[in-house]
């Protein structure tokens, strides 16, 4: 086999970015989706969720952001709005591992969870939600 990473040296961190992730335990009073759901129905049950994921990124840092639920990943192809680095996503019924990658794909973002938090939470009723 052709070694492509040392042939082109591309084994320094520049060539590496990195992707931030947490995990969030599922809200057991959120309504599951039925397998083979397709949109509207499935914004309509998402919308019903209760619970909210706040998140912190590297404020100042273009992120796009997404999720993975037993093994499927997906990502908004859009930059994730942010207030201060804080946005919220709604938390469904299955544990989740939300994460973010730099739009340029070169700088280091960092993600946590603040809390989870309830969407009628006055503290949060300017927050971008997800």
């Amino acid at each position: 086999m052709r070694n492509i990473k040392l042939d082109q040296q591309l084994d320094s961190s520049e060539y590496w970015p990195t992707i931030a992730m947490v995990n969030v335990p599922g809200s057991a009073t959120a309504a599951e989706i039925p397998e083979g759901t397709q949109q509207p129905q499935l914004e309509t049950i998402i919308q019903s969720w209760r619970d909210i994921a706040v998140l912190q990124t590297t404020p100042g840092i273009e992120v796009y952001f997404g999720y993975i639920i037993n093994g499927r990943a997906e990502f908004l192809n859009v930059p994730v709005e942010t207030q201060e680095g804080r946005f919220g996503v709604h938390l469904g019924h299955n544990d989740v591992t939300f994460f973010v990658f730099a739009q340029d794909l070169h700088s280091r973002p960092t993600l946590q969870l603040v809390e989870v938090a309830h969407i009628d939470n006055m503290q949060y009723s300017q927050l971008p939600l997800y």
